[in-house]
């Protein structure tokens, strides 16, 4: 929970207090572990999206470390507490041009507050000591003679630093990143391109990680009225790996990817089109993946009758060795204006290996007067697993959301 009071254009004021799921896409460790919390209070003076000067202090409970050591009662589980201090300046240099500051201090992990002695909070105050800091520059802005956007952020933070936003602790890291935007025939064609490095945060690296890795992107789309909307892209992309019944891994690695997409009426009928087609750049580690250097071709169509929406989707996936072939339709009903049902059903063919999968997709959504609304879904779906292969992949979610 949580909230903020500004008084603009002069003070602000922000506290959050709650539990922390700090591992939400950690997959490979088992779910149980020691609860984590975070209480965090900002304030200062100015605006946000303007020039201000804002103070920042934190603490709680963050298990960084041995996060799946067995329930043991003779294993000692590391203190996981720590705190933090960060002060952040924004300058906004005229309509077009801002730059952002920040420098911030923590306490220091547990085994090197156990080598001085000294507590959480003492060790945060110990000056000599600046392994525990870390600093941003920050800076953004328009070149309104082309409309040219660009941005840019340096990190650099020190071994011992540790916050709820970072995970990689125990060596000193240096992030940065440049951005640029380009608009060119009226602002009907965007080019973005980018470059950085460590700003790729991954729960799977090893808590001592240091990456040297530059990752790059570029894309171009192209927008008109009433023409269908075109993009292409270079960039880093991940993919869930199923490696068992409730177990997960997760590949990165780069894709091309060009889309067509277009909303148009045809005969009265509201109709959206998409068109796209993918190609992975794996590396050799990634033989076992089941999109191993493929490429991929989906069409997708849908249709809106009345109350009625429906979907359908075709894919072609190949590769030198083997292809798999996938179809899937949906029906969407609107019965009133508070009740929508609907279903599908998938089919996946894979060559080679001669499998034939069948799923489907069910969700129904309610809303009660003066109660809320009330949201179903079960689906049976494919991911990539082991051997090549795709593998079943059962999800289901209930949903209860209240308006005030």
């Amino acid at each position: 929970m949580g909230g903020n009071i500004e008084v603009n254009p002069s003070w602000y004021a922000a506290i959050g207090i709650g539990a922390v799921d700090y591992r939400f896409r950690d997959y490979l460790v088992r779910s149980s572990g020691p609860k984590q919390f975070l209480q965090i209070f900002r304030g200062g003076y100015g605006m946000k999206e303007g020039s201000h000067v804002y103070a920042t202090y934190y603490t709680g409970r963050k298990q960084a470390y041995n996060f799946n050591l067995d329930d043991n009662p003779a294993v000692q589980i590391p203190d996981n507490r720590l705190m933090g201090v960060a002060i952040e300046g924004r300058w906004q240099l005229g309509k077009h041009y801002s730059v952002t500051g920040e420098i911030a201090r923590s306490s220091l992990p547990q085994h090197e507050r156990a080598k001085e002695g000294s507590n959480v909070a003492g060790s945060m105050m110990r000056l000599n000591d600046r392994s525990n800091e870390a600093y941003a520059l920050s800076a953004e802005g328009t070149l309104p003679a082309t409309g040219t956007k660009m941005s840019g952020v340096v990190k650099k933070m020190g071994a011992n630093f540790q916050s709820f936003s970072l995970y990689t602790t125990g060596s000193a890291q240096t992030a940065w990143m440049l951005r640029a935007d380009q608009p060119f025939f009226r602002d009907q064609l965007t080019v973005s391109a980018s470059i950085r490095k460590n700003l790729y945060e991954s729960m799977f690296e090893n808590a001592a990680f240091l990456s040297n890795t530059v990752f790059k992107s570029i894309q171009a789309t192209f927008r008109r009225r009433n023409w269908p909307s075109l993009s292409l892209g270079y960039f880093p992309s991940s993919q869930l790996i199923k490696t068992g019944d409730h177990s997960f891994m997760e590949n990165m690695f780069y894709t091309m990817v060009g889309t067509a997409h277009h909303f148009y009426r045809m005969n009265g009928v509201q109709m959206n089109t998409m068109l796209s087609a993918t190609r992975f750049y794996n590396r050799q580690s990634d033989t076992a993946f089941v999109y191993f250097n493929s490429t991929n071709l989906t069409a997708q169509q849908a249709v809106f009758i009345g109350k009625w929406h429906f979907n359908g989707l075709g894919s072609l996936i190949t590769n030198p060795e083997y292809k798999i072939y996938g179809c899937e339709g949906s029906a969407l009903f609107k019965a009133k204006s508070w009740l929508d049902v609907g279903a599908g059903i998938k089919y996946n063919y894979q060559t080679t290996f001669r499998i034939r999968q069948l799923g489907y997709s069910a969700n129904l959504r309610v809303e009660v007067p003066k109660v809320g609304e009330i949201a179903l879904m079960a689906d049976e779906g494919f991911l990539p697993g082991t051997a090549k292969r795709l593998v079943p992949n059962k999800t289901g979610r209930a949903t209860f959301t209240r308006t005030f």
